[in-house]
């Protein structure tokens, strides 16, 4: 959702953006043949009724589902999780958005095609190797999320890099190893930090293509 309000806003009001960074957000969710196996296994992977019993309980399943085994758990992601649960008095949590609510936000990515050509500020795009973790205790979730990343995910990350690449109109574009859709933005911050930092403080100029 993210990319998808950056790259609406600096189309509009190109005098108002300096640089974009798409933080895994360079995907274009209205690719139909894509989306509908994207919202499947969204679905599966999606909490039991009882990963809502505490917040012990959701914590432990998002840093299965998300963020993947042998990565620390951090206050940054400590505060996303509270941020995005109300705990009600008998200690079960209620997310926010409800699960309904984020239902309803996940179909508007469907429907929101973007206009990369419009964006005139340089960009950098960062991309993930993996959307889900696939390392799962259950062997047929696992099995199932290696199939989408093999056989989807995989793809229409390729044919994301390449689209951003060719019609953006200044942006560098990089794949980050051996990290997820939130992971990315968790392991090893200093080097995010330093692509970051290397983009937002070197001139303007075209990328080589």
């Amino acid at each position: 959702m993210g990319g998808d309000e950056i790259t609406e806003f600096s189309s509009r009001y190109p005098d108002r953006v300096d640089k974009l960074v798409y933080l895994e957000g360079g995907y274009d969710w209205s690719d139909t043949a894509f989306f509908k196996p994207f919202a499947d296994i969204l679905a599966i992977n999606s909490p039991e009724p009882a990963v809502l019993n505490s917040l012990d309980t959701l914590r432990s399943w998002y840093s299965a589902a998300w963020i993947g085994k042998g990565i620390a758990w951090t206050d940054g992601l400590e505060a996303f999780l509270c941020d995005a649960t109300r705990i009600k008095p008998d200690g079960a949590i209620d997310p926010v958005p409800s699960l309904d609510v984020f239902t309803a936000l996940l179909q508007t990515l469907g429907t929101w095609s973007r206009d990369y050509t419009k964006v005139r500020a340089p960009a950098l795009a960062l991309y993930a190797t993996n959307f889900f973790p696939t390392d799962r205790s259950d062997p047929v979730l696992a099995e199932k999320l290696r199939a989408f990343e093999e056989g989807a995910m995989d793809p229409f990350r390729r044919a994301s890099m390449e689209r951003i690449h060719r019609e953006l109109a200044i942006v560098t574009v990089r794949q980050i190893d051996d990290r997820t859709h939130m992971s990315i933005g968790v392991v090893e911050l200093d080097v995010l930090a330093e692509l970051n930092r290397e983009f937002l403080l070197a001139p303007a100029r075209p990328d080589s293509k």
